[in-house]
């Protein structure tokens, strides 16, 4: 089940009616009220995002492969005992379903962990030290652990979300919370002025395109004060972009034809 949290509850009923009993349902996808499914009010009131979907569907689901980047997915597998190997939770009340899935995420070259049932899932949900951060089977288990079932204010929807975000959660979202890292922080390296090299990153997006969660995990080791200094040119740079945006459309020429089909033209502001 890959599509977004909230187009979940406009599937038809009898989607999975000629299903037989014991097809693994996957639930691969994440709720983002901010970037894109506005409020769900079921989960905000402390239902875990997979048993939503799972009462959506009617069909028991296995949590699985939501924690990584697709692109990761497709590239980064590696054979069976190889150091490093990435790991992938896998969370489900139907045991058997989760054996297959589990079996399916070694197949594709990735230790599964066994995240426990689907109430626990929250624990690989975004926002947690597992999401997207493509750690080693131990370093998966002791993630899990570490998760806090509160969310924090980027991953809570509010009444008009996603039309509308508080600027104070809007740029720290953006700055570290972006679809798919382009550079790369190493806190190493900021301790080291002779290495000081600006990452190669797409134009004028510049540092403001980042994920939360590979931003935290360089942090390890690091400079607090770096990162800080980070997430503020992210900022700067994300304002730079919105404001040329801006004044691009506000520029922008308006052609007008009136009910005699005369033609004006002028600009938008």
């Amino acid at each position: 089940m890959t599509i977004p949290q909230a187009a979940v509850a406009d599937l038809p009923g009898d989607l999975l009616a000629g299903a037989r009993d014991d097809v693994a349902v996957v639930d691969t996808g994440n709720y983002y009220p901010h970037q894109r499914d506005g409020r769900i009010d079921a989960i905000e009131d402390g239902t875990v995002e997979s048993r939503w979907v799972e009462q959506q569907l009617g069909r028991p689901v296995v949590k699985a492969f939501n924690n990584i980047f697709a692109q990761h997915l497709l590239e980064n597998g590696r054979p069976a005992g190889e150091a490093g190997r990435i790991a992938l939770p896998v969370a489900s009340d139907d045991d058997a379903g989760k054996a297959v899935v589990m079996r399916l995420v070694d197949e594709l070259g990735f230790d599964a962990v066994d995240a426990g049932g689907l109430d626990e899932s929250w624990r690989q949900q975004p926002g947690t030290p597992v999401y997207t951060t493509d750690h080693d089977a131990d370093g998966v288990r002791r993630a899990l652990a570490e998760a806090s079932p509160e969310r924090a204010p980027e991953w809570r929807g509010t009444a008009d979300s996603p039309a509308s975000v508080p600027a104070d959660i809007l740029a720290p979202s953006f700055v570290l919370v972006a679809v798919r890292a382009h550079g790369r922080y190493n806190p190493r390296r900021e301790k080291d002025a002779r290495s000081r090299r600006p990452a190669r990153l797409p134009p004028r997006l510049g540092r403001a395109d980042w994920s939360a969660k590979q931003a935290q995990r360089r942090l390890n080791g690091g400079s607090s004060t770096g990162l800080a200094a980070f997430m503020a040119q992210g900022a700067a740079d994300l304002r730079g972009f919105l404001d040329e945006i801006h004044a691009r459309v506000i520029d922008s020429p308006v052609v007008h034809f009136d009910e005699a089909g005369a033609r004006t033209e002028g600009r938008l502001r």
